[in-house]
Protein backbone atom coordinates (compact mmCIF):
# COMPACT_ATOMS: atom_id res chain seq x y z
CA UNK A 1 0.00 0.00 0.00
CA UNK A 2 1.54 3.90 -0.63
CA UNK A 3 0.65 7.36 0.52
CA UNK A 4 0.86 10.45 -1.10
CA UNK A 5 3.61 11.98 2.06
CA UNK A 6 4.71 15.52 1.30
CA UNK A 7 4.77 15.95 -2.60
CA UNK A 8 6.00 12.12 -2.87
CA UNK A 9 4.84 8.55 -3.33
CA UNK A 10 5.64 6.19 0.01
CA UNK A 11 4.88 2.96 1.24
CA UNK A 12 3.86 2.41 4.57
CA UNK A 13 7.10 1.58 6.28
CA UNK A 14 8.79 4.83 4.87
CA UNK A 15 5.84 6.95 6.33
CA UNK A 16 5.83 5.33 9.50
CA UNK A 17 10.06 5.85 9.95
CA UNK A 18 9.69 9.23 8.57
CA UNK A 19 6.95 10.49 11.35
CA UNK A 20 8.67 8.63 14.32
CA UNK A 21 9.01 11.88 16.13
CA UNK A 22 5.96 12.92 15.69
CA UNK A 23 4.24 9.53 16.02
CA UNK A 24 3.34 9.82 20.41
CA UNK A 25 1.56 12.84 19.19
CA UNK A 26 -0.16 11.57 16.49
CA UNK A 27 -1.44 8.44 18.51
CA UNK A 28 -3.20 10.40 21.06
CA UNK A 29 -4.93 12.54 18.53
CA UNK A 30 -5.90 9.18 16.56
CA UNK A 31 -7.49 7.24 19.88
CA UNK A 32 -9.77 10.21 20.68
CA UNK A 33 -11.44 10.04 17.39
CA UNK A 34 -11.39 6.23 17.27
CA UNK A 35 -13.75 6.49 20.78
CA UNK A 36 -15.64 8.79 18.84
CA UNK A 37 -16.26 6.90 16.21
CA UNK A 38 -16.87 3.57 17.83
CA UNK A 39 -19.76 5.89 20.42
CA UNK A 40 -21.10 7.22 17.37
CA UNK A 41 -21.72 3.62 15.66
CA UNK A 42 -23.18 2.76 19.09
CA UNK A 43 -25.58 4.61 19.05
CA UNK A 44 -26.98 4.64 15.90
CA UNK A 45 -26.96 0.68 16.33
CA UNK A 46 -29.14 1.72 19.44
CA UNK A 47 -31.71 3.68 17.39
CA UNK A 48 -32.04 0.77 14.96
CA UNK A 49 -30.89 2.76 11.52
CA UNK A 50 -29.44 0.20 9.23
CA UNK A 51 -25.39 1.62 8.88
CA UNK A 52 -23.05 -0.33 6.73
CA UNK A 53 -20.79 -2.15 8.64
CA UNK A 54 -17.50 0.20 7.99
CA UNK A 55 -14.01 -1.71 7.30
CA UNK A 56 -12.41 -0.79 10.73
CA UNK A 57 -8.93 -2.16 9.49
CA UNK A 58 -8.95 0.21 6.29
CA UNK A 59 -10.62 3.06 8.21
CA UNK A 60 -7.76 2.99 11.08
CA UNK A 61 -4.93 2.31 8.46
CA UNK A 62 -6.02 5.35 6.40
CA UNK A 63 -6.68 8.18 9.69
CA UNK A 64 -3.01 6.99 10.99
CA UNK A 65 -1.72 7.44 7.29
CA UNK A 66 -3.05 11.03 7.14
CA UNK A 67 -2.31 11.69 10.41
CA UNK A 68 1.42 10.87 9.57
CA UNK A 69 1.68 12.16 6.31
CA UNK A 70 -0.18 15.90 7.58
CA UNK A 71 -2.24 16.12 4.75
CA UNK A 72 -5.56 15.40 6.69
CA UNK A 73 -6.36 16.54 10.12
CA UNK A 74 -8.73 14.30 12.07
CA UNK A 75 -11.66 16.41 12.75
CA UNK A 76 -14.16 15.46 15.78
CA UNK A 77 -17.21 14.29 14.40
CA UNK A 78 -19.88 16.26 14.97
CA UNK A 79 -22.32 14.51 17.91
CA UNK A 80 -26.05 13.15 15.47
CA UNK A 81 -28.84 16.34 16.78
CA UNK A 82 -31.90 15.01 17.34
CA UNK A 83 -34.96 16.94 18.12
CA UNK A 84 -35.67 15.13 21.28
CA UNK A 85 -32.08 13.95 22.41
CA UNK A 86 -28.93 15.44 20.39
CA UNK A 87 -27.19 12.34 18.57
CA UNK A 88 -23.86 12.64 17.28
CA UNK A 89 -24.10 11.59 13.32
CA UNK A 90 -20.36 9.59 12.89
CA UNK A 91 -19.29 11.50 9.62
CA UNK A 92 -17.59 9.06 7.14
CA UNK A 93 -13.91 10.35 6.42
CA UNK A 94 -13.51 9.90 2.57
CA UNK A 95 -10.34 7.36 1.80
CA UNK A 96 -8.13 9.03 -0.25
CA UNK A 97 -7.79 6.40 -3.36
CA UNK A 98 -4.11 5.72 -3.65
CA UNK A 99 -3.14 6.61 -7.03
CA UNK A 100 -1.37 3.59 -8.62
CA UNK A 101 2.05 4.44 -10.15
CA UNK A 102 1.73 5.32 -14.07
CA UNK A 103 2.09 2.47 -15.84
CA UNK A 104 4.09 3.55 -18.81
CA UNK A 105 2.23 2.19 -21.66
CA UNK A 106 3.82 -0.18 -23.84
CA UNK A 107 4.68 1.32 -26.82
CA UNK A 108 3.23 -0.91 -30.24
CA UNK A 109 6.01 -2.68 -31.45
CA UNK A 110 5.18 -2.84 -35.31
CA UNK A 111 4.74 -6.22 -36.37
CA UNK A 112 7.73 -7.48 -37.74
CA UNK A 113 7.58 -7.33 -41.81
CA UNK A 114 6.49 -10.70 -43.01
CA UNK A 115 9.10 -11.07 -45.97
CA UNK A 116 6.56 -10.38 -49.28
CA UNK A 117 8.33 -12.55 -52.02
CA UNK A 118 8.94 -10.71 -54.88
CA UNK A 119 7.45 -12.32 -57.54
CA UNK A 120 10.40 -12.84 -59.77
CA UNK A 121 9.52 -12.01 -63.79
CA UNK A 122 9.93 -15.26 -66.19
CA UNK A 123 11.92 -14.52 -69.04
CA UNK A 124 9.59 -13.93 -71.47
CA UNK A 125 10.54 -16.27 -74.66
CA UNK A 126 10.30 -14.52 -77.65
CA UNK A 127 9.13 -16.46 -80.36
CA UNK A 128 11.33 -17.11 -83.16
CA UNK A 129 9.81 -16.19 -86.76
CA UNK A 130 9.89 -19.39 -88.42
CA UNK A 131 10.63 -18.86 -92.13
CA UNK A 132 7.82 -19.56 -94.54
CA UNK A 133 9.59 -21.76 -97.39
CA UNK A 134 9.08 -19.76 -100.76
CA UNK A 135 6.68 -21.66 -102.44
CA UNK A 136 8.41 -23.46 -105.62
CA UNK A 137 6.90 -23.43 -108.84
CA UNK A 138 5.61 -26.95 -109.91
CA UNK A 139 7.54 -27.73 -113.50
CA UNK A 140 4.29 -28.28 -116.01
CA UNK A 141 5.33 -31.40 -117.67
CA UNK A 142 6.13 -30.41 -120.92
CA UNK A 143 4.23 -33.34 -123.24
CA UNK A 144 6.81 -35.58 -125.17
CA UNK A 145 6.12 -35.66 -128.82
CA UNK A 146 5.36 -38.57 -129.80
CA UNK A 147 7.84 -40.17 -132.00
CA UNK A 148 6.98 -40.94 -135.72
CA UNK A 149 6.43 -44.73 -136.16
CA UNK A 150 9.11 -45.78 -137.96
CA UNK A 151 9.57 -48.98 -140.15
CA UNK A 152 11.74 -51.72 -139.25
CA UNK A 153 13.39 -54.30 -141.79
CA UNK A 154 14.48 -57.53 -140.96
CA UNK A 155 14.89 -59.28 -143.71
CA UNK A 156 15.18 -59.25 -147.65
CA UNK A 157 15.75 -62.38 -149.84
CA UNK A 158 15.09 -64.11 -153.18
CA UNK A 159 13.71 -66.47 -154.72
CA UNK A 160 14.27 -68.20 -158.07
CA UNK A 161 13.70 -71.45 -159.88
CA UNK A 162 13.39 -73.55 -156.26
CA UNK A 163 16.42 -71.05 -154.97
CA UNK A 164 16.17 -68.73 -151.75
CA UNK A 165 18.04 -66.95 -149.92
CA UNK A 166 19.83 -63.69 -149.40
CA UNK A 167 23.17 -64.38 -152.01
CA UNK A 168 21.71 -66.35 -154.75
CA UNK A 169 23.03 -67.09 -158.45
CA UNK A 170 20.43 -67.25 -161.34
CA UNK A 171 20.63 -68.65 -165.01
CA UNK A 172 20.83 -65.68 -167.48
CA UNK A 173 17.72 -64.74 -168.17
CA UNK A 174 16.10 -66.28 -164.84
CA UNK A 175 13.06 -65.05 -163.12
CA UNK A 176 14.08 -63.57 -160.12
CA UNK A 177 11.11 -62.83 -156.86
CA UNK A 178 12.24 -60.24 -154.39
CA UNK A 179 10.38 -60.46 -151.22
CA UNK A 180 10.86 -58.21 -148.18
CA UNK A 181 10.06 -58.75 -144.40
CA UNK A 182 9.76 -55.88 -142.01
CA UNK A 183 7.76 -53.97 -138.78
CA UNK A 184 7.07 -51.26 -137.52
CA UNK A 185 6.92 -48.95 -133.92
CA UNK A 186 3.53 -48.21 -134.24
CA UNK A 187 0.45 -48.94 -136.11
CA UNK A 188 1.09 -46.91 -139.38
CA UNK A 189 0.07 -47.73 -143.39
CA UNK A 190 2.03 -46.42 -146.38
CA UNK A 191 3.35 -46.84 -149.73
CA UNK A 192 6.73 -49.20 -149.82
CA UNK A 193 8.93 -49.00 -152.79
CA UNK A 194 10.81 -51.97 -153.79
CA UNK A 195 13.55 -50.75 -156.30
CA UNK A 196 16.09 -53.69 -157.97
CA UNK A 197 19.03 -51.99 -159.21
CA UNK A 198 22.19 -53.14 -161.03
CA UNK A 199 25.82 -52.57 -159.48
CA UNK A 200 27.73 -51.03 -162.03
CA UNK A 201 31.38 -50.82 -161.58
CA UNK A 202 31.69 -47.71 -164.33
CA UNK A 203 29.58 -45.49 -164.12
CA UNK A 204 26.71 -44.94 -161.71
CA UNK A 205 24.36 -47.49 -160.90
CA UNK A 206 20.90 -48.18 -162.98
CA UNK A 207 17.62 -49.12 -161.97
CA UNK A 208 16.01 -52.88 -163.39
CA UNK A 209 13.10 -52.70 -162.01
CA UNK A 210 10.54 -50.77 -159.07
CA UNK A 211 7.60 -52.32 -157.37
CA UNK A 212 5.06 -50.30 -155.57
CA UNK A 213 3.03 -51.63 -152.72
CA UNK A 214 0.59 -50.24 -150.13
CA UNK A 215 1.17 -51.48 -146.59
CA UNK A 216 -0.50 -51.41 -143.00
CA UNK A 217 2.12 -52.03 -140.79
CA UNK A 218 2.47 -52.92 -137.16
CA UNK A 219 4.60 -54.39 -134.24
CA UNK A 220 3.69 -57.76 -135.46
CA UNK A 221 6.30 -58.86 -138.52
CA UNK A 222 5.14 -59.01 -142.02
CA UNK A 223 6.53 -59.92 -145.46
CA UNK A 224 5.54 -58.65 -148.51
CA UNK A 225 5.88 -59.32 -151.75
CA UNK A 226 7.11 -60.61 -154.72
CA UNK A 227 8.23 -57.84 -156.68
CA UNK A 228 9.83 -60.26 -159.94
CA UNK A 229 12.56 -58.79 -162.31
CA UNK A 230 14.44 -60.83 -164.92
CA UNK A 231 18.04 -60.71 -164.65
CA UNK A 232 19.00 -60.57 -168.35
CA UNK A 233 22.59 -59.17 -167.90
CA UNK A 234 25.18 -61.39 -167.34
CA UNK A 235 27.34 -60.41 -164.37
CA UNK A 236 30.93 -58.85 -165.25
CA UNK A 237 34.04 -57.08 -163.83
CA UNK A 238 32.00 -54.33 -165.19
CA UNK A 239 28.23 -55.22 -163.83
CA UNK A 240 28.75 -57.13 -160.32
CA UNK A 241 25.17 -58.01 -159.02
CA UNK A 242 21.74 -56.86 -158.98
CA UNK A 243 20.59 -55.25 -155.31
CA UNK A 244 17.70 -53.69 -153.76
CA UNK A 245 17.13 -50.08 -152.20
CA UNK A 246 13.51 -49.75 -150.39
CA UNK A 247 11.16 -46.91 -149.93
CA UNK A 248 8.44 -45.54 -147.45
CA UNK A 249 6.26 -42.94 -148.65
CA UNK A 250 8.96 -42.05 -150.84
CA UNK A 251 11.47 -41.85 -148.96
CA UNK A 252 14.55 -43.54 -148.86
CA UNK A 253 14.72 -46.25 -145.76
CA UNK A 254 16.93 -49.05 -146.95
CA UNK A 255 20.05 -48.76 -148.90
CA UNK A 256 23.29 -50.97 -148.12
CA UNK A 257 26.26 -49.80 -149.66
CA UNK A 258 28.97 -53.06 -149.23
CA UNK A 259 28.43 -55.07 -151.83
CA UNK A 260 29.75 -58.07 -149.89
CA UNK A 261 27.37 -58.10 -147.03
CA UNK A 262 24.26 -56.88 -149.01
CA UNK A 263 21.92 -59.03 -150.66
CA UNK A 264 22.41 -59.67 -154.01
CA UNK A 265 22.05 -61.79 -156.90
CA UNK A 266 24.46 -62.74 -159.52
CA UNK A 267 23.93 -64.39 -163.18
CA UNK A 268 26.07 -66.91 -164.94
CA UNK A 269 25.68 -68.22 -168.24
CA UNK A 270 24.56 -71.82 -169.09
CA UNK A 271 26.02 -73.52 -171.56
CA UNK A 272 23.07 -74.63 -174.50
CA UNK A 273 23.69 -77.99 -175.30
CA UNK A 274 24.63 -78.59 -179.38
CA UNK A 275 21.53 -80.66 -180.97
CA UNK A 276 23.03 -83.98 -182.54
CA UNK A 277 22.29 -84.17 -186.15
Amino acid sequence: MQFRFRGGIVDFKQAVMWSGAHLEEEAVTWRANVAISLGGLALLAACGEAVEKPDLEATVTTMVATQIAGLATATPLPKPTSTATPTLTPVRTPVPTPTPPSTPLATPTAPASTPTSTPTAMPTSTPTATSTPTPTSTPVPVPTPTPEPQVVIHWVRFLSEGIGGEHIIVPLEALVQVYVTLSATASMAGDLDVEVRKDLTVGPDETEKLCFTQVALSAEVLEVGPCVFIAGDLTSSTFRQYFVRLYWNGTLIYSPVDPDRREYVVTKQIATPTPTP
